[in-house]
């Protein structure tokens, strides 16, 4: 009885390390038909259903492969990872303090496109970055994306801010100056407007010379 025990566990342990392996291979699979830009590898894939959905919040790889997939010139692999039913607000396993969200992903890679897409598909934009360390950096995504007036947008066209991330961007507005003109005004002087009529007056760092 004993012996035929033993014999189960280690068939349980053979199937266990395949299944590890297996979801190993899958992951490379899929970094490298991206890389290779070769959609049908890709599906192939992902039509396995090898990867589960989860993992793409849980395995700092796959989260890699998704976050990577913001970038412009892998537009159709990410479009197809939300086909698939990827999490528009995944979020880094390891809340790293950059790269922290898809859509942080899509900021820091300058993709207004992919960046409305996580919207689109109910992304969460109220999000603090960097977790752990937001008592001592409290820097909301709205503030990160104030340089690029065009995911700012996509955010309050959707939701009103917080006072605290009015606040927020009322700071950047006043410590750096945008080299950037939207809507026919130099970009501060469009934010300190915009804070205006929710209350928050700032003034706002203007270009070097004209202070």
């Amino acid at each position: 009885m004993k012996t035929s025990f033993r014999l189960i566990l280690a068939l349980v342990g053979v199937v266990c390390s395949s299944v590890t392996a297996a979801s190993s291979e899958a992951i490379e699979g899929l970094r490298q038909a991206m890389i290779d830009k070769d959609m049908q590898a890709f599906e192939r894939v992902l039509d396995a259903r090898a990867i589960a959905l989860d993992e793409f919040s849980s395995n700092v790889r796959l989260y890699e492969i998704a976050c990577a997939s913001t970038t412009e010139v892998y537009a159709p692999f990410f479009d197809r990872l939300l086909a698939y039913g990827l999490d528009p607000s995944t979020e880094d396993p390891t809340s790293h303090p950059f790269d922290f969200s898809l859509l942080d992903c899509a900021q820091g890679r300058y993709n207004a496109v992919a960046f409305k897409k996580l919207l689109d598909a109910g992304a969460r934009s109220d999000i603090y970055l960097c977790n752990p360390c937001v008592s001592r950096f409290p820097e909301p995504l709205v503030e990160r994306v104030v340089d690029n007036p065009q995911m700012f947008m996509e955010v309050v066209k959707r939701r009103e801010l917080t006072n605290a991330e009015l606040i927020s961007v009322g700071k950047k507005v006043e410590r750096i100056y945008f080299h950037k003109i939207w809507q026919g005004q130099p970009l501060n002087e469009f934010y300190a407007d915009y804070l205006r009529k929710y209350g928050i007056n700032v003034t706002p760092k203007r270009k070097y010379g004209e202070e």
